[in-house]
């Protein structure tokens, strides 16, 4: 068989193996976070794995935020190849809220995870936004978030609730101040507990630090979360039924009389 033949029985071979799809190489390190948002004072667990052990080769580790260096570490990954850190948050490197990076390199390889970081105590609000009743009040309303930004918040007398809209790509907390002169969940005079919905997914969340006037609320939201829905017995707005009337009867006297003076 000639060089001819060779080449043309080889060609239809050699045009497949050109046009098949790359397939990626997995990578052989594995990355991971415990959360994927924290709070100043948070530990942040990093963990993971290599497929592959080198002997004599140590794993290097990095924290970033943008291009600054917060931390770096460096240690030897267990015999059967998994590895853990706990990196604590907090002090001068740790002044910005934002995403974070964590890398780590391992022989010739490399891999990076993200997460998000809150330079703010998380057992207390820090921000306070105006919350609209619907009826042309406002009151104010502490809170604190992470993993996300809250968008506005607005009382929804239908549910007898306070729909929080918000961003969120990533899953996260959200500590509620709730005034329970405008929102409450009660039983017979005692506390009962409040429905917190995502859509139609019921959220968990822990009440902390329930005072006279405030219940304190820290509910775990999803990825990609929206709204939060915090659903209670009693919405009251800022003016009350006897201050609406008051404005009602008010407007209905000042009429008489313009219609007195034009018409007498």
């Amino acid at each position: 068989m000639n060089a001819v033949c060779l080449a043309m029985m080889a060609a239809p071979a050699l045009i497949a193996a050109l046009t098949l799809p790359a397939v990626a190489q997995e990578n052989p390190i594995m990355l991971s976070t415990d959360r994927d948002s924290y709070m100043l004072g948070d530990d942040v667990v990093v963990w993971g794995s290599v497929s592959t052990v080198l002997p004599g080769e140590q794993m290097q580790m990095k924290v970033l935020y943008r291009d600054d260096v917060i931390m770096v570490d460096q240690f030897e990954v267990a015999a059967d190849g998994s590895f853990a850190r706990r990196v604590s948050s907090g002090g001068p490197n740790w002044e910005n809220s934002g995403s974070y990076i964590v890398r780590v390199w391992y022989g010739s390889d490399n891999i990076s995870r993200e997460f998000e970081y809150v330079a703010e105590d998380a057992d207390a609000p820090t921000r306070q936004i105006e919350v609209a009743d619907g009826r042309g009040g406002t009151f104010d309303l502490g809170y604190a978030i992470r993993g996300g930004t809250v968008d506005r918040m607005v009382v929804d007398y239908d549910n007898m609730a306070i729909l929080v809209e918000m961003e969120s790509d990533r899953g996260g907390d959200l500590l509620l101040d709730l005034p329970r002169q405008y929102i409450n969940a009660t039983d017979a005079g005692d506390d009962t507990e409040f429905i917190v919905l995502a859509g139609d997914q019921p959220l968990q969340y822990v009440e902390r630090d329930a005072a006279s006037d405030v219940r304190r609320i820290w509910v775990a939201f999803p990825p990609g979360t929206s709204e939060i829905l915090v659903i209670g017995t009693a919405v009251v707005p800022e003016f009350g039924a006897v201050a609406v009337l008051l404005v009602a009867v008010g407007g209905a006297v000042a009429a008489s009389r313009l219609r007195t003076r034009i018409f007498p």
